[in-house]
């Protein structure tokens, strides 16, 4: 059973990858649907658009941070990196390499979303790990309020801390009532994960 023929169209890497998936014969990464198949192959035509326009990475990137915004992945369930994911990340990584840590602050989900990846996939063969900082979560509520979804699932529960974690004060939004508690140690592990 002879392998199928490729067809190159180079430097098109839309075509590269598609033609060593093929190759491969797991022709599912692409997508189980066409639905999927065409949105895997738009991220690669976007990954092959970046390379030749650098002068609007900054722009592309603003864009691409947006998306992220609402997904954990450019396609698929995140559970592991999608071929899109791979691909594009490559195209991104000398872009990303060069942002300033300003810039890389002005991109959150972008960094989020690039650190997750080479954190799932092996590249430092090729590619070298970028260091990426936490961002430092901002809410106007916390540290001060947490709000807790009540038994039915339905009335909440608003719990209010201090500084030290050690105390805080309860307050039923149903009811309005207010009343002190000390923040058990459940309640410090979540807060403190936040």
């Amino acid at each position: 059973d002879p392998l199928p023929k490729a067809h190159l169209e180079w430097p098109d890497l839309q075509s590269i990858c598609t033609n060593l998936v093929t190759l491969s014969r797991k022709e599912s990464v692409l997508g189980s649907s066409s639905e999927e198949h065409e949105e895997v192959c738009r991220w690669l035509a976007y990954s092959d658009s970046f390379h030749l326009d650098s002068s609007s990475s900054l722009s592309k990137l603003k864009t691409l941070n947006e998306v992220l915004l609402q997904r954990s992945v450019l396609t698929g369930n995140g559970l592991y990196p999608s071929v899109s994911d791979m691909v594009v990340w490559t195209s991104l990584h000398d872009v990303v390499v060069g942002l300033s840590a300003d810039d890389r602050r002005s991109f959150p989900h972008l960094m989020r979303w690039f650190d997750y990846i080479q954190n799932k996939q092996d590249f430092s063969p090729v590619f070298e790990k970028i260091h990426v900082g936490k961002q430092e979560f901002q809410s106007e509520n916390f540290p001060g309020e947490l709000l807790w979804p009540g038994e039915d699932g339905v009335n909440s529960t608003t719990v209010g801390f201090d500084m030290n974690m050690t105390s805080g004060t309860k307050k039923n939004t149903e009811r309005g009532e207010a009343k002190s508690l000390a923040v058990d140690e459940t309640v410090k592990t979540v807060a403190t994960d936040v």
